[in-house]
Order: C-alpha cells, then structure tokens, then sequence
C-alpha cells in the first residue's frame, strides 16, 4: 500500500514493513472531493469517513485475493508462544487487542490483533493497525510508546498503533496452528482456561467467519479441519495479568 503523494490522515492505514514483496499495490491519496484509490474516486465528508472508505476498499481487495487462494477469513488475533501458533478468537469487543497487547508487552510474538486466515489447518496473520481504545493505552502503558500513532476523532478517540514500533517487520509465514482459544470477557475474579468442545468451537468460529465468507461449506471445511489439529479451549478473562499467563503457559500440541 503506497500513501501519494501527501499521506496526511491516511497515515492510519499505513503500518511497519513487512518481510515480503507485495504482491499488490494499491495507491491512496486524498483528493480534493474523497479519497483517491489507483485511479477510482471515492467522494467523503470528511477526513475521518475517507479513511473508513480507503480501510474498507484495503480490506476487500485482500479479503478477494485470499478467499481466490482459498483462505478463509477468521475473526482472531494470532500470537507464536515459543514455537506454538494460537488463535485468540471473539466477538468485537471481547478483548483480542487488549490481550494481545499484553502478551506483546510480555515478550511474545504478536502476529495480528484480530485478523487471520485458515486453510488446511494453517493460520497466517492479517497485518493492519491495531485500533486501541483509551482503556487498553491504560492497561498496555507500553503501546504509549509506538512512535507512528495516530488518534481518529470518534467518540471516543480511537488511537491507531502501528505494532511495528514495537515488534518489528511484520511476518506473515503461515504455520500449523496448534491452539484455538474461544475468549469469554467476565472482568472479574481469577482467568480460567478449560477445555472446549469441537462443536462449540465450530459454532462460535463460524459466527465469527461467516461474514467474511463467500461460500459456507469451504468455510464449515476450514474450520472443522482447524479444529481437527489443534487443541480448543475457553478462555474466561478475569485479571489481564492471569489471563496473559495462561496464554504463555499452554502446553506444546500432541
């Protein structure tokens, strides 16, 4: 993705480089009625809705590309603890970016904060901007630290972080994945982390993929065959701290 040839807001969608060549490129500009991508206008209000409009046409020319190459959209953060590829799946709002921010601070390899795609019980991350909320800055101070962030004026402000800063180039290797965590934001008490059925995880994945999927019978294959070789499990977030240690302390797959 390249910002010509005066970035300004767009600078929200730009993140760290990644350790491959694009194989393609999509050239965004403000202009003077929207936003500009290649050689398409998109007439905006405002600065705010053409940055919703470029994230949004971004999004679907990958979503495109992947489901050609047969990959199946998943709603899930994607973190390597000591070899060990885990998926932290949820709804909007139930914590992947939060917790993921913590495991970053913690020393793990963080991947993408609520993006992958699956196929053939692989996962590979989607690299974007985290969107951070004012109460992850205060339990993450770390992210406070990201040199390129930029802050959207919603109500609230919403603080777009460039994990790059902070993590380095972006990887994006598919690998095995060995666990699925289902997270269950309760807030309160001690984290727990207890065994979750095949069936349960299925439904929830699926209620997770669908919107992304064009076909619901690769994306039924997909996940059934992801949760053939990985170890699936609940994750009831209590403390953040507690929660992180499970995460970090999962034990290798069979």
């Amino acid at each position: 993705m390249e910002l010509a040839p005066r970035p300004g807001v767009l600078a929200a969608l730009a993140h760290g480089g990644l350790a491959r060549p694009a194989s393609d490129v999509l050239r965004l500009a403000l202009s003077p009625v929207g936003v500009r991508v290649d050689d398409q206008e998109y007439a905006c209000p405002g600065p705010l809705a053409a940055i919703e409009c470029a994230y949004r046409l971004v999004h679907d020319r990958v979503l495109r590309a992947a489901r050609d190459d047969g990959w199946t959209r998943l709603h899930a953060a994607v973190v390597d603890v000591d070899g060990r590829r885990v998926l932290l799946a949820g709804r909007s709002g139930a914590g992947k970016t939060t917790l993921a921010a913590r495991l970053l601070a913690d020393g793990v390899a963080v991947l993408a904060d609520e993006g992958a795609f699956v196929r053939d019980g692989l996962a590979v991350p989607l690299p974007r901007r985290w969107h951070v909320r004012q109460s992850t800055l205060e339990h993450v101070p770390l992210l406070r630290t990201a040199r390129n962030t930029v802050v959207l004026p919603y109500d609230p402000p919403l603080w777009t972080v460039d994990p790059a800063d902070l993590n380095g180039p972006w990887r994006l290797e598919p690998a095995r994945v060995d666990h699925v965590v289902l997270l269950e934001p309760v807030h309160r008490g001690e984290s727990a982390l207890v065994p979750a059925g095949t069936a349960a995880g299925i439904g929830e994945l699926l209620a997770e993929a669908l919107p992304y999927a064009d076909r619901r019978d690769r994306t039924v294959r997909a996940l059934a065959r992801l949760l053939r070789d990985a170890s699936c499990h609940r994750l009831r977030v209590g403390t953040l701290a507690g929660a992180a240690h499970l995460i970090r302390t999962l034990p290798a797959a069979p």
